[in-house]
């Protein structure tokens, strides 16, 4: 019996197709992957420890730690502190003070604004004191640092977060980074 040969592209189209059928078979839909998995929101009250370095002019720097209480409730608002209330984005926040919330008896703060960024990912929170244009006794200072804040109870405390433990924080760091 003569054999038959296959032309080498009907071979080639035929291997082409088996490989595709194969691995169309074996991917993964984008909801299977854990980089893009979203974990749920926890609300509660975490607590934690801020960490600030305030930085004004020559770069001169001041840094404090303070307790932070983050409040999320079930309806996805958050507090961090004494700053105002926001709404969770996905699983992010940021909130904002006018610097005019920091003045004191020697502490002038006119323009800018200083706060909190956040990112809820189960039952920690993470992120960073934060601040824009912000102008105190005439010299600007920029905040930076970090927060971790671990879910301490599911109950929602009455009234709020409480305290204004950061705001005093960035207080005594500005009032430190002040030129003499």
């Amino acid at each position: 019996m003569p054999q038959r040969h296959i032309p080498f592209r009907t071979t080639a189209t035929a291997v082409v197709l088996a490989a595709a059928a194969l691995l169309a078979g074996c991917g993964s839909s984008h909801h299977d992957s854990p980089t893009e998995a979203t974990v749920p929101l926890q609300p509660g009250t975490y607590r934690g420890t801020l960490n600030l370095t305030v930085t004004g002019p020559g770069g001169v720097s001041s840094s404090g730690s303070s307790p932070v209480v983050i409040v999320l409730s079930p309806n996805g608002t958050v507090q961090v502190g004494a700053f105002p209330a926001t709404t969770v984005q996905g699983n992010t926040f940021v909130t904002n003070s006018p610097a005019s919330a920091l003045n004191t008896a020697t502490l002038k703060c006119t323009s800018g604004t200083f706060g909190a960024t956040g990112t809820f990912n189960g039952p920690t929170v993470t992120g960073a004191p934060i601040s824009s244009g912000l102008v105190c006794n005439g010299f600007p200072f920029v905040a930076s640092g970090n927060f971790t804040a671990q879910l301490s109870a599911s109950e929602l405390p009455r009234g709020g977060a409480g305290g204004d433990a950061v705001f005093d924080t960035f207080r005594k760091a500005l009032e430190q980074a002040l030129p003499r």
